[in-house]
């Protein structure tokens, strides 16, 4: 057999083409293994490497009489975890893919709204929760993904047992037809700095199911054609090379 060395550091390529890979840090082996898995124990360790730089608020946490929030649409079922990981100060307790009435969808259908439903608990007081999804391809590779900081909402302090519902309105384009998993989370944080209290990979993956019309590469972009066309008076004159002869 033939043994093929990678080194890049361009986690995509890492996990589409390696079946076995080797973090390296300071000439030090920290993981070797399934590309999945070392690939995201390389990005946790990355993110609070980076985090360690900035500084984020601490906001008090915010005390109830009342006792802890829950939401009023709350989702347990975590149909799959490939892997998990965070700090445990708040975890992840169900996600749902669901239609615009809210009905479980069995399979995405391009051109189409869906709901992705992430319930969250606070396990100890998080001053700047961030809630969020990772939608990854057949490939493993990181297709698309937003946060409530990416869209601008702010999530209020949690104390320890709050549970908050994210409900993300999705509008799918004309994507390729092939399989596609989300991979909820939460972190305590701002958009540039945050800690992840919890993330579980591949928590459930569905079919994009296919249309009557090809899709070119991953997506097919909205797109309005106009052509126009010249009239023969409109139209320049033509230039004639002079013949020999």
């Amino acid at each position: 057999g033939v043994t093929i060395l990678f080194v890049s550091h361009d986690v995509g390529d890492v996990k589409a083409i390696g079946d076995r890979v080797m973090w390296l840090d300071r000439g030090e082996i920290r993981e070797l293994g399934d590309p999945e898995q070392v690939v995201t124990k390389y990005l946790a360790a990355m993110t609070e490497k980076d985090a360690a730089y900035l500084h984020v608020k601490e906001h008090p946490t915010v005390l109830r009489d009342s006792g802890p929030f829950r939401a009023p649409e709350i989702v347990t079922h975590i149909p799959n975890i490939d892997h998990r990981f965070g700090d445990s100060r708040a975890e992840v307790l169900g996600i749902a893919i669901q239609d615009a009435y809210g009905a479980p969808l069995p399979l995405l259908e391009p051109d189409t709204s869906i709901v992705i439903r992430i319930s969250v608990r606070a396990i100890e007081p998080i001053a700047l929760p961030v809630i969020g999804f990772i939608m990854r391809n057949h490939m493993g590779l990181d297709f698309a993904g937003t946060n409530t900081a990416r869209e601008a909402v702010e999530v209020p302090a949690m104390s320890a047992g709050d549970i908050y519902t994210a409900d993300f309105h999705i509008h799918l384009p004309h994507l390729y037809p092939s399989c596609f998993s989300f991979s909820p989370a939460i972190a305590d944080g701002t958009l540039h700095s945050y800690k992840i209290c919890d993330w579980i990979d591949n928590a459930i993956t569905l079919q994009m199911s296919a249309t009557g019309q090809p899709v070119y590469g991953h997506l097919h972009l909205p797109c309005r054609v106009e052509l126009n066309r010249a009239t023969q008076a409109e139209a320049p004159p033509v230039q004639l090379e002079p013949q020999l002869g």
